[in-house]
């Protein structure tokens, strides 16, 4: 392994430039082989998250837009099966989500959740 750089299997969090092609390029030859995957609100739109698959990078659209129709628009314009939902009333928008639109949502565990079995 070189200097500097961090174990196999181990996972690099780090926000992304404007300029993702050359941020991807960089990874890839500091670190080989690595998965790569974008989280961001852009992602919410299908041809923002096909660019990215045609890198070879996973984009998953997440969102912290604060504004009910906002969260509606986003989780609607994503195409989401499955939407977990976070922060004041997380559990009112899951219910609505699901009663409303018909979409599967839960709102996330409280800091004490320790495994992943939750979301299995």
């Amino acid at each position: 392994m070189a200097s500097g750089l961090p174990p196999a299997g181990s996972i690099l969090i780090t926000g992304v430039p404007r300029d993702i092609t050359w941020f991807i390029k960089v990874l890839r030859s500091r670190y080989r082989s690595v998965r790569i995957t974008a989280l961001s609100g852009m992602y919410a739109r299908r041809s923002r998250a096909t660019r990215l698959r045609q890198l070879g990078v996973n984009a998953i659209p997440l969102s912290s837009h604060s504004d009910f129709p906002g969260l509606v628009d986003f989780v609607l314009s994503s195409g989401a099966k499955l939407v977990y939902t976070v922060y004041g009333n997380a559990a009112r928008f899951a219910r609505y989500l699901r009663h409303e639109l018909g979409i599967m949502a839960r709102p996330l565990p409280k800091r004490s959740q320790l495994t992943m079995d939750y979301f299995l």
